[in-house]
């Protein structure tokens, strides 16, 4: 369920709930809560304030390999964190724009801080068709999980995506 109500034209606060089941019976619950606030129209400009709340029932299975065994997936019990961040878009002609979001975090239960960075550019053929290409950074110093606190974590990724407006 997702809801969002705009206070005025520049400040909206939203609200997201997930109650789901992996296909390993474990039960998820999930629950965003944002109020942000639009500084400008063109370019795109947004700051935000968001409360993050995790957690599922049961412990994920264990993988192993190469004699290490770890978690199948990221399973917290009661994980909250709390960030600002803030998204930046700007349009260059019709076709093409670009942007980026940012973030600071603070885990409450390990009382780590986190930062994210994702950048993209993407290029629209036509009102049907669009490319994105998407980078992604994330790091914390340490972190909370289902056993206890964690170390430093990073992880990074890029995507490349493909959408088709039927």
């Amino acid at each position: 369920m997702y809801l969002q109500y705009e206070l005025t034209p520049r400040t909206s606060i939203s609200g997201q709930f997930i109650h789901g089941r992996y296909s390993d019976n474990n039960t998820k619950t999930s629950a965003l809560f944002e109020v942000g606030h639009k500084l400008h129209d063109v370019p795109f400009f947004k700051i935000a304030y968001d409360y993050f709340y995790l957690d599922l029932d049961n412990p994920a299975p264990v993988f192993s390999q190469n004699g290490k065994s770890e978690s199948a997936y990221f399973d917290p019990v009661n994980l909250e964190t709390h960030s600002l961040r803030y998204e930046y878009e700007q349009a260059v002609g019709e076709s093409i724009s670009f942007g980026s979001q940012g973030a600071v975090s603070h885990a409450t239960k390990s009382d780590g801080m986190g930062g994210s960075l994702f950048l993209f550019v993407q290029y629209a053929f036509n009102d049907r068709n669009m490319f994105r290409i998407d980078t992604r950074g994330f790091y914390q110093n340490r972190g909370a999980d289902r056993i206890g606190e964690t170390g430093r974590f990073w992880a990074r990724n890029i995507l490349f995506t493909y959408t088709h407006a039927f």
